[in-house]
């Protein structure tokens, strides 16, 4: 039975089903193969490194023709084989055909093993010439090319591995497709042949071309040449036939006067005189016409010609054309004007020698009178300022880079001006009509990086002016000294009782504002940006103008390190505050002290601080008191006999007299001299004074300005942000009147710390370096402060001037520790310790005054059904100012009835009403 179904397998039938289906699956294999060639084909051909990203995140490939996968593919082929790997879709190719092609299955492995030998072998070239090019993403052999190319490069050496892998390469060739070395090599030589016959039957033509070119050219040359010179000559012609007729003009015009003059107004003279002046017109006319088109070289003949055709006599009657030739259409436009550089006085004299001025003092101040000193600018370092050469060059090549970028992001304009300044540079951009500035704004970045520049600043616009401003740093940077500042005519012409000098602006001119305009301050600015040292150069601006008697500082500083150095300076009202508990008790003894003297300037009818000084001191010289009348006040005249020693005259006799009777000088209040001159006679007011005073009278003081100063708002408000916030909104709000003013800086310039309520109650700001823009936004309500440069870069913002850009001055820990030293040898402070004691030791406005209070009463009453209580509570509860009802609640706790602060926590309560039980704690 065996036998007869292998005879059946024998038969013709089965045969002839089997190959059949051998044929199909050949069919679907080479089917198969072609397909898969031409797709591996494509993907490392259309293969690009820059889908990866697409592809990680699920999106399709922008350039792989085959997608994700093909993506995928190619990329592993390529870090497997390297460059090698476009043999395998040709591989697969040649297979398929074959097997289309019904080739013996023998020599179909024969093949593959074939174009495996000749992949490997590229790839080992490949990676042994192409390696250290780096010329694609994956390695030129792969990570089969390295290990291959490393190991023969170590049996056969670089030469020898090329040599031994190209043999290999070109019998893998031979082999897998059946190459042809010697029709190969005839091939490349017919190419060469043909490739170097088609150069040399070309190169002649070329040449030939190239010869004709030459000789047109020199032609065109010559008949440019002639018709220079034809135009050229007819210029000459034009001018002295414009002057021949111009001669005759005049002839006539004389001999028209004169016939004038011989036969009077007879008109026929006139009509015949007229008619051969018309008659002499056509030639002048042509010769015109003839000069005005030789004015352009090109059409010098046709303009001849067209004059010789005008010549004739019906050309007459056509009017005259303009001497001045017209622009023809296609001549190109003039050049466009360069920016022009405009330099400041301030630039100009920078680096020059002052003159000194003798006789006369550093500062001509009168008001420091002859007990009290003001520091002299010598106290001071002498810099000379360096000279700053403008290079006009390298502005015009910014301004030309600024044009350029600009126009590049689709905005066309010219700079009209270039301001150089000790710090920055100022462009001033007028852009085309209809570009909105705020596509100028969002270009910062863009030019900073086309600029090179640290920072740049755009102004967009620049207020007063219809340009846009870009401030580019110097690469040079000026540094402002304080002393050229406090030398300087601005700082001594500059008005009001509290100056600041704070520096220069970005022209070079010195800088200086008035705190009482302002009236109150707010500083802000990172670690590093010249917030100190700015601080510094405002309050020795102070101390260089005032006496102790007019102008007196609190000085806050928690961190204990900025302000201390103004320890003991004559001006301060009470030591330098660190604890910020004390600095609370300050901010609240200053609103006390506004409302007292709010309630004074009242009674005593004055709009402000200066009228009620003016008023006292007036008073005062006159020995009156506010509502006293003159003849009350006037005192009995008294018969003084003055002996007149030698050597002085009579008025020195006088003087020494009234100040024998008045008993010495005296002294100005706020600080105790070390010295006295006794020889100086007293004012004539310090002798009414005590006069007024040994008749019993009380009379008017004057009163300073406060200038409160806190380095590091911070803090403050970290130990108690509402007391604090509540005093400062309140000063700032009245206080001006008053004399009382607020310096505010901080580093955290964040809404927890400067609040709204602060933010709105000062209107003037200066803003150093800042951190982002939402914090340039919360001081100057824009963007530009971190775009700053630091060291003393800042931005000063008033309530009646724009944004202004200012360099901070300089001055050294030296020059300040001088200063402070010269004014603490002429006199000691005089504290006022009640400043820090009134709210915790019963001193005025303690619980001691306020025993018999109903108010108290009440409030005790109400917090006694509360389970916690804070004084802005009370304060709603019963309608109350703030600084009563933080009177009753320390009051509270000192007689026990509430707890001790808490932080921003409400105080809890230690009591509760009569008949209740208080609640026993968990045990």
């Amino acid at each position: 039975m065996g036998k007869d179904k292998a005879k059946d397998r024998k038969s013709p039938a089965n045969r002839k089903k089997g190959g059949e289906r051998s044929g199909m699956g050949r069919d679907i294999a080479a089917v198969v193969l072609l397909a898969g060639s031409l797709a591996l084909g494509l993907a490392l051909l259309t293969f690009s490194a820059s889908d990866a990203p697409l592809v990680s995140r699920g999106l399709p490939a922008a350039s792989n023709l085959v997608g994700p996968v093909g993506h995928r593919v190619a990329t592993f082929v390529y870090r497997v084989l390297g460059f090698s790997g476009l043999v395998v879709p040709a591989a697969l190719g040649v297979f398929g055909w074959r097997l289309l092609r019904d080739a013996p299955r023998r020599l179909t492995l024969v093949g593959a093993a074939a174009h495996l030998a000749l992949t490997l072998a590229i790839a080992t070239l490949a990676h042994l010439l192409l390696a250290a090019q780096h010329l694609a993403s994956f390695p030129a052999g792969g990570a089969v090319g390295r290990a291959l190319c490393t190991r023969a490069v170590a049996l056969f050496s670089p030469v020898g591995t090329g040599l031994v892998v190209g043999a290999c390469a070109t019998v893998a060739l031979i082999v897998g497709v059946d190459f042809k070395v010697r029709d190969a090599a005839a091939a490349l030589l017919a190419a060469g042949q043909a490739f170097f016959a088609f150069l040399r039957s070309h190169l002649g033509e070329a040449v030939e071309r190239h010869r004709e070119a030459v000789a047109e050219l020199r032609a065109q040359e010559a008949l440019a040449r002639a018709q220079r010179e034809e135009a050229a000559l007819a210029v000459v012609e034009a001018e002295s036939g414009e002057a021949e007729a111009e001669g005759r003009a005049m002839a006539g015009a004389l001999a028209l006067e004169r016939a004038g003059q011989a036969f009077g107004d007879d008109p026929a003279w006139v009509h015949d005189l007229a008619a051969a002046g018309a008659a002499a017109e056509p030639e002048e006319k042509p010769r015109r016409r003839r000069k005005a088109a030789a004015e352009t070289p090109a059409q010098a003949c046709d303009a001849t010609d067209a004059g010789a055709g005008l010549a004739e006599p019906g050309a007459a009657e056509e009017p005259a054309l303009a001497e001045e030739p017209a622009i023809l259409l296609g001549e190109p436009l003039p050049p466009a004007e360069k920016p022009e550089i405009v330099l400041s006085q301030a630039m100009l004299e920078r680096g020059k020698k002052k003159k000194d001025k003798k006789g006369e003092p550093a500062f001509a101040f009168t008001q420091s009178g002859d007990v009290f000193r003001l520091p002299s600018s010598e106290l001071l370092d002498q810099r000379e300022a360096v000279k700053q050469d403008v290079d006009e060059g390298g502005l015009q090549r910014i301004a030309g880079i600024i044009v350029a970028t600009l126009r590049q992001h689709g905005i066309d304009g010219v700079i009209k001006h270039i301001r150089p300044g000790p710090v920055v540079t100022l462009y001033e951009f007028v852009p085309v009509a209809g570009v909105k500035l705020a596509r100028i704004e969002n270009l910062d970045k863009e030019l900073t990086m086309a600029l090179s520049a640290t920072r740049i600043r755009i102004i967009a616009p620049i207020p007063g002016k219809g340009v846009v401003g870009i401030e580019v740093p110097n690469h040079d940077r000026a540094t402002v000294y304080l002393r050229e500042v406090l030398e300087s005519e601005s700082f001594a012409q500059a008005g009001g009782l509290l100056p600041l000098a704070l520096g220069k602006d970005i022209e070079g001119i010195p800088y200086c504002v008035d705190l009482q305009k302002m009236p109150h301050l707010l500083i802000a600015g990172t670690t590093g940006s010249g917030k100190s040292v700015g601080l510094n150069t405002m309050i020795l601006s102070m101390l260089y103008r005032q006496t102790p008697d007019q102008v007196r500082f609190i000085m806050v500083d928690p961190k204990m390190t900025e302000l201390s150095i103004y320890e003991d300076v004559p001006h301060l009202l009470l030591p330098v505050v660190t604890d910020p508990a004390k600095a609370a008790r300050a901010l609240q003894w200053a609103v006390d002290e506004m409302e007292r003297r709010t309630q004074i300037l009242a009674d005593t009818g004055s709009k402000d601080l200066k009228s009620y000084n003016g008023k006292a001191e007036k008073l005062r010289a006159e020995g009156r008191t506010f509502g006293e009348t003159d003849e009350a006040a006037a005192p009995p005249k008294k018969l003084v006999v003055v002996d007149v020693t030698a050597g002085e005259t009579e008025e020195e006799a006088a003087a020494r007299a009234a100040s024998e009777e008045a008993g010495g000088p005296t002294l100005p209040p706020g600080f105790t001299p070390e010295y006295e001159d006794p020889s100086a006679p007293p004012p004539q007011d310090a002798v009414a004074a005590r006069e007024a005073e040994q008749e019993g009278k009380k009379l008017p003081q004057k009163l300073p300005y406060i200038v409160v100063i806190i380095d590091e708002l911070a803090d403050l408000m970290m130990t108690a942000p509402r007391e604090v916030e509540i005093s400062l909104a309140r000063l700032a709000q009245k206080a001006r009147a008053t004399g009382i003013h607020l310096m505010v800086a901080t580093q955290r310039p964040s809404t927890d710390v400067v609040t709204g309520m602060i933010k709105n109650n000062f209107p003037a700001r200066i803003s150093f370096r800042l951190a982002s823009r939402h914090d340039s936004a919360t001081i100057i309500n824009g963007t530009g402060a971190e775009s700053l440069l630091g060291d003393g870069d800042m931005l000063v913002l008033t309530a009646t001037q724009p944004l202004t850009r200012v360099q901070g001055a300089f001055v050294s820990e030296g020059e300040i520790e001088r200063v402070v030293k010269f004014l603490k040898e002429q006199g000691k402070p005089v504290y006022d310790d009640s400043i820090l004691k009134a709210r915790d030791q019963g001193g005025p406005g303690g619980g001691d005054a306020d025993e018999d209070d109903p108010i108290y009463d009440q409030a005790l009453d109400l917090v006694s059904r509360m389970e916690e209580v804070s004084v802005s509570k009370l304060q709603r509860e019963m309608r109350l100012g703030y600084n009563k009802a933080a009177k009753i609640v320390e009051r509270m706790e000192r007689e026990g009835v509430v707890g001790p602060p808490n932080g921003v926590k409400p105080r809890q309560v230690l009591i509760r009403p009569v008949g209740e039980a208080h609640p026993m704690p968990n045990v």
